[in-house]
């Protein structure tokens, strides 16, 4: 009895921390096409914001209609919009042409990135410029076709 409810314990921990580690998404959307197609299921691992590397593919929050981050990050996924596109650059490397880049630096801004998705239609860097970090859930680590 007591190896049973130890064994239930154990496993339903396991459970609790792979949850908090990974989470599935279905896609939603043309712009990373043909990588990521509609009704595709994702794996994202759940990263900070330190680990994230060119060509890597994230989700992050969507920013406002205006371009911008204006609310405060809240942990609550329900709670915001997200974005799947692939990285471009990161905080120091030189900004990628096509970014939207109203401060004119030669350089993406540390604790930011430049993201474009992989269909030339896409609502991304191009649009609204460098994205914070702290906005990112996580990488693409495993891709599941949709069957219905």
């Amino acid at each position: 009895m007591i190896a049973a409810y130890l064994a239930t314990s154990a496993l339903v921990v396991v459970l609790v921390l792979i949850r908090r580690r990974f989470v599935v998404v279905r896609i939603n959307g043309e712009s990373m096409s043909p990588s990521y197609r509609p009704g595709e299921k994702i794996l994202l691992r759940r990263r900070t914001h330190t680990r994230i590397h060119v060509g890597d593919v994230v989700m992050f929050e969507r920013p406002d209609d205006d371009g911008n981050w204006d609310k405060p990050v809240t942990a609550r996924l329900a709670a915001r919009r997200w974005l799947i596109k692939r990285v471009a650059g990161v905080g120091g490397d030189p900004v990628p042409l096509g970014t939207a880049n109203p401060r004119g630096t030669q350089t993406v801004p540390g604790g930011c990135f430049v993201a474009f998705g992989d269909a030339s239609r896409s609502f991304d860097s191009r649009h609204f410029g460098f994205v914070p970090a702290e906005r990112v859930i996580g990488t693409v680590v495993r891709v599941r076709a949709y069957r219905g």
